[in-house]
């Protein structure tokens, strides 16, 4: 279960949702529990994920021949890579997940994407604001 809140001065948590934490420490109460905290952040939006998707993917796709999953992967791995250590000291570099990025990094991620772009292949990709006539789409039926 996943409960946002905040701890007060205290450290008593108090939960957004107080009605559903409720109902959790009911129904586990003196249960041996795992309590994990993180701190709150505003994840990417569901239009910063369409945007992305449906014009940046989209448009280098239309340009490269890539997939679009491929595409999503050799961004991840450019423009988010992450580094890890195995048990021996060595470092891997990864793809790292985008769906863990708040609104601020993911709009940090587009915009490398966008100068990769033009820079690579001279794609220009508009920002999610714009409003460009060229951009608008007629399906013939």
């Amino acid at each position: 279960m996943d409960s946002i809140g905040i701890f007060d001065d205290d450290g008593i948590w108090i939960a957004e949702d107080k009605q559903n934490f409720k109902i959790f420490l009911e129904k586990n109460a003196y249960k041996r529990t795992i309590l994990k905290t993180k701190v709150w952040k505003k994840e990417r939006s569901n239009n910063q994920n369409a945007y992305y998707w449906g014009v940046v993917i989209e448009l280098i796709c239309e340009h490269t021949g890539y997939f679009p999953f491929e595409l999503h992967e050799l961004m991840k791995f450019q423009f988010n890579r992450v580094v890890r250590k195995d048990n021996f000291g060595n470092e891997k570099s990864f793809p790292g997940s985008t769906t863990d990025l708040d609104t601020m990094s993911f709009e940090v991620y587009l915009d490398k994407i966008r100068k990769w772009a033009a820079i690579e292949y001279g794609i220009y990709i508009p920002l999610p604001n714009e409003c460009i006539e060229s951009f608008k789409y007629s399906v013939d039926i």
